[in-house]
This record gives structure tokens, C-alpha cells and sequence, in this order.
């Protein structure tokens, strides 16, 4: 939405913002996105997933259900979390603002930048403003649209003036510190309080007040969580477990285990469970396993392909990670989370409903995470049948690109866009995992480059692309018409045109989502899809 030549709005209320809105839109960050320093103010409100937003030398937590708000000049970075997007409104306004309260004037009120956290009647607000995103609107729907952003910003300054004077004093945070560091150690109320300054009595009620929990179950609940994670990931017994997470012996955890999670460790373990998932690969490996979680992020190509057991066993599914996590699954009480690693902020929230495994994607190949969350869930043997199974397929497909095509030679995943374009190392799906590792085809030499291959991805522009030329390409084009037709008018330039890939007949599409996992399903289709590109049947 465009407002070019509109009027401010001279409203004279009490702590009401008066700026001039200019444009609000949507965008979807699935990687990096980045705006450009402008002369406009902006405020990015996270509608959907989570990441990261850089600006300047400050970071901050983007996820949905807050805002960063960010004044003119200024660069910001945003980057979704590993396989997630984010979906954002866009609002950008000029003219500095100012408040009216008291009767002094304020200038802009959130400093360079600052995270808001919004509330029900501004997410509210956010999806009334949302409406007209991109549109172009009548002079007196205009006005109208210029009031409601007038009241967002001046409701979003009152929430920014609650948060800072709603910060716990410093000792708090310190206390909540040192005691998620040293659980592990044995704590009493006393020392934190001699640590934090304060007396005993004043201790207690600020920490409560604060963490909505008395300082005793505040710990037993850590060190309950990490028991009941290491029991799920690790298998060790409960004398060893007990020393990790801060008891003296098996016998005292089992019994506070029991009174906080309501049955003893090794009828738990057995106990099926309702499981969380929060990624779109760990949904596709637990529907591998034969194993429907109660909340998931599930991809449509996965949705389709599991949908007669998805309709046997009903789940609440999102296509991606839900819009307030945290408000989205709780109310299903799920028994266990999986997830990727994330922010500790992130992973804390998750933890206060109940245990979190999460995996670091990129150091480990797919087929272990596979395995580890087959052994989470007791399905160690299903795993292997299903690995088991993959492999006679991989080799099967060795054995006729052997005859087919003789030395395998190099291979490159990337997926073009007019604005970026994403180079794939061994890392991040794509199928990369089946190409170099299973089919035994070396990456390109620039991507060996300086470790490269092993950090996920590159960004590059459309017309770098030759640079990362290799003997075998394959090719992810944007969804959209307009620039899909854009980039396939770009690759009949002379450059190319000139790729060996290009003259060989060795350029290959393939489909984004089907190309997107690193889960059984996927790396089956995957196979499946490589060679009959390559092989042309």
C-alpha cells in the first residue's frame, strides 16, 4: 500500500504519534532478507515463524507476536531460523514521530531500534493494518487507514514505556543466571540470596513475583526437565543422571521425578507419548517411524504423502512453525518437543512445557538424526528397517549410474531467484546429502574452497551463477509466474548458454518441495527423482 500525498493527521489527543504512514507490505524471509538504509521509519511485525533480526551491532529475537522497530538510516538483517520462514508486515512510515504527553513533545520514542513485545489489541490492530496491505486505497479509506496506524503507534510507545518500567531489577536476572549455570551444583535459598544482596524474605518474594514460582520448584522443575531429557536422548541410568542434574542419588530423583511428571522414570520411558514437533524434517521422520505427533510442522509434499495415516490418526498440522508457538501447542500438553537447537530464549519457553530434544542440524548427517529420534521415541528398529531398505536403493542406483554414466564428476544444488540465489553445500537437504555423500558426486571446486561446502549455503546473485558451474546442475526455480518466467528469460544469455552443464544436456528442475527434506520419505523421492533426470527415463 502506497500513501504518497496524504496529509498528516493533526490529531491533538493526549500521547497520540503523529508521522505519515508510506507503505505497508508483506514479506517471507526463508533465509536472509535484508532493507536497504532508508529515509523512512519502519516497524517489522513478525506474524508467523521466528529468526533473527540484526541491526547495527544489536540482535534480537524475532518471533511472532513481536516488533522491531527500527529508526530511519539504519540497515536491518533479518534471518529465519534453520528450515523455518518468517512471515512479516512491513510498515514504514516518515516524518519523525513524536508523542504528546503532559504536554512535552517527544521525538522518536524506542530509540535506534528496539523488540516490542505486542499484546492482543495491537496484534489485533497489526491484522486490521494487514487488510490493506498493497492496496490502493480511496482518500477516505486513506484517512482512515492513517488514524488506525496513528492509535498502533501510539499504543505500541505505551507498551515500550511498560517494558522498561517493568524490568526486573538486575539481581534477578543475575540469580536466574547463575542458577540455570549451576543446577547442577547444590543450591538453597540462602546463598542465592547472600549472592544476589538481599535478604532471604526479599529474595523469595521477588523471585517469585518474577518467575511466577517459588526459588525450590523453580529448580526442581530444571533439574527435572534435564532428567527427563537425558532419560529420553541418552538411555543412562538414573545414578549417573542423578549426579548431572544436581541430586546426591537415583533413589531421591526417581522420587522427585515421580511427584513432578506423576510416574516413576521407567514406567515414564515406557509411556507413549504426545509428542510436538516443530520441524518439517523431524514430522516427516516420526510419520517414517510410524509415529503421528499431536501437534506438527509438516511439509505439503510430506502432508500428501503420509495422508492415509495422517486421516487414520488426526493431528493438529501447520505448514509452518505456528504463528505464537508457545499459545499454539500448550494447550495440546505434549509429553516431549522436538526441534531444532534454537535461542536460548526460545528453548527455555519450550522447556516450561515440557522436555525439549532438539538437534543441531547442520553437525550431524541426516541418517543419525534419524536414528536419535527413532531411539526418543523406541523405534530403533523400525529406523534401521527403514535405513536398511534406503540403501539397497541407494546402491541399486550406484550400480546404473556406474553403467550409465561411468565417473561421477561434480554436482551443485542451487535455487535461482532474480534477487538471490542459494547455492547448496552438504548440510542443508536438498537432496545434497543423496548427490555427495550416497551417489559419491564431488562438489564443485569452488565450493571446496575455504570449507564452504560445510556451511549450509551461499547466496549469490543470477549472474554469478556460472561461477559455481559444475559437470551435473540441478536447478529449484521461484513458484511465482513472473519471476520464474524472469529467470528462465536469464539463462538464455551467452554466459549461460556457455556452461558445459548447458551443452551436455545436463541441467536438470527439480521441485522445491519435494527437494526440501532430509527425512526417509524425501531422500527416497529424492533418488528416485536424481536418476530419472539423469538417466532421462
Amino acid at each position: 500500500m502506497s500513501l504518497k500525498n496524504v496529509p498528516v493527521l493533526n490529531t491533538a489527543l493526549p500521547g497520540r504519534v503523529h508521522c505519515r504512514l508510506r507503505r505497508v507490505y508483506k514479506q517471507m524471509v526463508e533465509s536472509f532478507v535484508i532493507a536497504e538504509n532508508s529515509d523512512d521509519y519502519s516497524i517489522t511485525v513478525i506474524v508467523a515463524g521466528h529468526g533473527i533480526a540484526y541491526i547495527g551491532d544489536k540482535s534480537y529475537e524475532a518471533e511472532c507476536g513481536t516488533a522491531i522497530a527500527v529508526a530511519k538510516g539504519s540497515l536491518i538483517t533479518f534471518r529465519a531460523a534453520p528450515y523455518h520462514s518468517m512471515h512479516m508486515l512491513r510498515i514504514e512510515f516518515s516524518e519523525e514521530p513524536v508523542v504528546q504527553a503532559a504536554g512535552a513533545v517527544k521525538k522518536w520514542p524506542f530509540e535506534e531500534s528496539a523488540r516490542l513485545n505486542l499484546n492482543r489489541h495491537t496484534l489485533q490492530m497489526t491484522a486490521n493494518l494487514e487488510r490493506h496491505a498493497h492496496f490502493e486505497l480511496e482518500q477516505e479509506q486513506t484517512f482512515e487507514v492513517q488514524a488506525l496506524f496513528s492509535e498502533f503507534l501510539s499504543k505500541l510507545h505505551e507498551l515500550h514505556g511498560k517494558e522498561k518500567h517493568s524490568v526486573a531489577q538486575p539481581w534477578i536476572e543475575q540469580a536466574l543466571l547463575y542458577i540455570k549455570n549451576h543446577y547442577r551444583e547444590p543450591l538453597t535459598r540462602k546463598q542465592l540470596a547472600a549472592i544476589s544482596g538481599v535478604s532471604a524474605e526479599h529474595f523469595s518474594r521477588e523471585f517469585k513475583k518474577h518467575s511466577g514460582k517459588t526459588f525450590k520448584g523453580y529448580v526442581t522443575e530444571l533439574r527435572i526437565r534435564a532428567a527427563q531429557e537425558q532419560l529420553l536422548g541418552t538411555k543412562s541410568d538414573l545414578v549417573e543422571i542423578a549426579m548431572q542434574v544436581g541430586y546426591q542419588d537415583g533413589f531421591y530423583l526417581s522420587r522427585k521425578f515421580k511427584q513432578f511428571v506423576g510416574a516413576a522414570p521407567t514406567i515414564y520411558l515406557k509411556k507413549p507419548k504426545k509428542i510436538a514437533s516443530l520441524t518439517y524434517n523431524y514430522s516427516a521422520s516420526l510419520l517414517a517411524l510410524g509415529v503421528t505427533p499431536s501437534v506438527g510442522v509438516v511439509s505439503s509434499w510430506i502432508f500428501n504423502h503420509f495422508r492415509g495415516v495422517i486421516k487414520e490418526q488426526p493431528a493438529k498440522w501447520h505448514d509452518n512453525v505456528p504463528n505464537c508457538v508457545f499459545e499454539s501447542i500448550r494447550p495440546f500438553k505434549p509429553d516431549l518437543i522436538i526441534d531444532y537447537t534454537s535461542t536460548e530464549e526460545r528453548s527455555t519457553e519450550l522447556r516450561a512445557i515440557a522436555p525439549l530434544i532438539s538437534l543441531p542440524f547442520e553437525e550431524l548427517p541426516w541418517d543419525e538424526q534419524f536414528r536419535y529420534i527413532a531411539d526418543v521415541v523406541d523405534k530403533g528398529t523400525e529406523a534401521n528397517d527403514c535405513l536398511n531398505r534406503l540403501q539397497a536403493l541407494i546402491e541399486e542406483a550406484s550400480e546404473r549410474l556406474d553403467r550409465e554414466i561411468g565417473k561421477r564428476g561434480t554436482a551443485v544444488v542451487i535455487d535461482l531467484g532474480i534477487e538471490t540465489c542459494y547455492v547448496y553445500g552438504d548440510k542443508w537437504g536438498r537432496g545434497t546429502h543423496m548427490l555427495y555423500d550416497s551417489l559419491q558426486f564431488t562438489p564443485p571446486e569452488c565450493l571446496l574452497k575455504d570449507g564452504q561446502c560445510t556451511i549450509g549455503y551461499i547466496e549469490t546473485s543470477l549472474e554469478a551463477v556460472p561461477a559455481f558451474a559444475a559437470d551435473h546442475m540441478f536447478f529449484g526455480l521461484p513458484e511465482h509466474g513472473q519471476e520464474r518466467s524472469d529467470v528462465l528469460a536469464f539463462m538464455n544469455k551467452e554466459s549461460w548458454r556457455r556452461m558445459a552443464a548447458v551443452q551436455n544436456n545436463h541441467v536438470y528442475f527439480i521441485k522445491n518441495d519435494i527437494f526440501y527434506g532430509f527425512d526417509p520419505a524425501s531422500t527416497e523421492k529424492q533418488l528416485m527423482d536424481i536418476m530419472r533426470l539423469m538417466t532421462r527415463r
